[in-house]
């Protein structure tokens, strides 16, 4: 009984309560199920603060806006690490950007920040770029009108070329086949986060006979998407000159001579890799999940295509600028956001040393877990959190509203980098798809709005969708 004792209490003195950690497994025995409900029910036993046990990996979760922002915001430096696991140690250690820590993540996050800043990622450059998509997009929806079509791999390179056009200096066309493959094994790995995730706490599964969480798949697809980026690179530095800054290559490396630092390409590489993950899936995965909504609840559409109409000429492209006049299309696409809740756990950080917080115990190295799911669907804040009512970030004169518990982009030192891009992506994206278009979902059976998958983000069930020129 003492063994047994010994081998179930694991916590260390004053860390969060939690439910009892099984050996081996820990807590994972528990998310059988959508693990927002898991999370959900311990936050009814726990209180607002408590621990699990991935394997033998220690994890806090913190419920609440208040919470979460003072953990994030207040004490940034203590909670702005990232867990390590097995995948980023084989993959990119202590390399790239998201899975970095410390002094050395501030360092990386200030050089990529400094080097977008060179190429004006945050000034009228960007919408040019962005609009140029656009064009080769609806292009491509306008020779498909009338016709069962699967956004899913359009989409995905349409917003990673916007990505490709700062980054690379160059976009593909969409039925490049190299880049074809690159971005099917992008969606690959979206789709198998969660399977391979097991291996990370538990790793000796990976010696069962086959591939059952598909972690071997997922690392020879990220070796084939460094190696794809990595040739780019290399190209870049052969005919590099700092006279003539083409994109974030050329930008960063300007960077780095100009600090006296030695480039280190593998960082680079790495660096521009996580740039593409976190750029791509998010926003494209937004936009089906918009699209979807749209076509459920139609009278939205059609009051989208009226604020549309009205505010625009026939002729006239959607711009950045008109999205004070169109309160309404931007609200809705918040409210998708919001509603569908595309990253419910957001991304884990970790305590930087250890530290107290709220009266608990944190010691180094556990993993912080904030509950974004509970923050955009608080009732108490939201009123009618379940409910899709874009009406709500709009105010008494139309206007459009961004409260602060609005936070579907993270919150704290280490929110998304490319936040601005991503607004303005899903905005023009949007907006300029309902102006030509009228859309519902093809015939056949379809996902319901409660119908997703959790892998890097939660995406909805495949479906298609008729385009239907205006």
């Amino acid at each position: 009984m003492i063994i047994c004792r010994v081998l179930l209490e694991q916590r260390p003195s004053g860390v969060p309560p939690g439910p009892t950690a099984l050996p081996v497994l820990g807590n994972l025995h528990l998310f059988r199920e959508d693990p927002r409900r898991v999370l959900e029910q311990l936050r009814e036993k726990y209180g607002d603060i408590y621990s699990i046990y991935f394997g033998k990996e220690l994890a806090v979760v913190i419920h609440g806006f208040d919470k979460i922002k003072e953990a994030f915001v207040k004490h940034g430096d203590v909670f702005s690490g990232r867990p390590s696991n097995r995948l980023t140690e084989q993959v990119c250690p202590d390399k790239g950007l998201i899975t970095l820590s410390g002094e050395k993540w501030r360092k990386e996050r200030t050089l990529t920040i400094q080097a977008l800043g060179d190429l004006g990622f945050r000034k009228a450059l960007i919408e040019g770029r962005v609009c140029k998509e656009i064009s080769c997009f609806v292009n491509l929806l306008e020779e498909n009108v009338e016709a069962p079509f699967d956004i899913c791999l359009p989409i995905h390179t349409s917003i990673s070329n916007v990505i490709c056009s700062f980054i690379l200096g160059k976009r593909f066309e969409h039925g490049d086949q190299t880049f074809q493959d690159y971005i099917s094994r992008l969606l690959a790995n979206y789709r198998a986060a969660g399977a391979t995730a097991a291996l990370n706490y538990l790793p000796f599964l990976d010696y069962l006979p086959g591939d059952l969480f598909k972690f071997k798949k997922t690392l020879h697809n990220i070796f084939y998407i460094v190696d794809f980026i990595r040739t780019i690179v290399q190209d870049h530095l052969i005919t590099y000159d700092r006279s003539n800054v083409r994109d974030f290559i050329d930008a960063y490396v300007k960077r780095v001579e100009d600090s006296g630092s030695e480039l280190n390409e593998e960082q680079l590489t790495h660096a521009i890799s996580h740039l593409f993950v976190a750029g791509t899936e998010s926003v494209s995965t937004a936009i089906r999940w918009i699209l979807l909504y749209l076509c459920k609840f139609p009278d939205v559409q059609e009051r989208i295509h009226s604020e549309i109409d009205s505010a625009l000429a026939a002729e006239e492209p959607v711009a950045w600028d008109d999205r004070d006049r169109l309160p309404f299309t931007m609200a809705t696409t918040m409210e998708v956001m919001r509603h569908a809740d595309l990253a419910p756990l957001g991304v884990a950080h970790s305590a930087t040393e250890d530290t107290h917080f709220r009266g608990h115990f944190i010691p180094k190295g556990t993993m912080i877990i904030p509950y974004m799911h509970g923050v955009l669907h608080d009732k108490q804040f939201w009123g009618d959190p379940e409910k899709f009512r874009p009406q709500r970030f709009l105010n008494e004169e139309g206007s459009t509203v961004i409260p602060e518990q609005y936070v579907p982009y993270a919150i704290g030192r280490r929110t998304c980098l490319g936040e601005h891009l991503a607004k303005m992506e899903i905005f023009l994206f949007v907006a300029s798809i309902l102006k030509k278009f009228s859309i519902m979902l093809a015939d056949g059976p379809q996902p319901e709005l409660s119908d997703s998958k959790m892998g890097l983000t939660v995406a909805p069930m495949p479906f298609k969708l008729v385009f239907s020129k205006r």
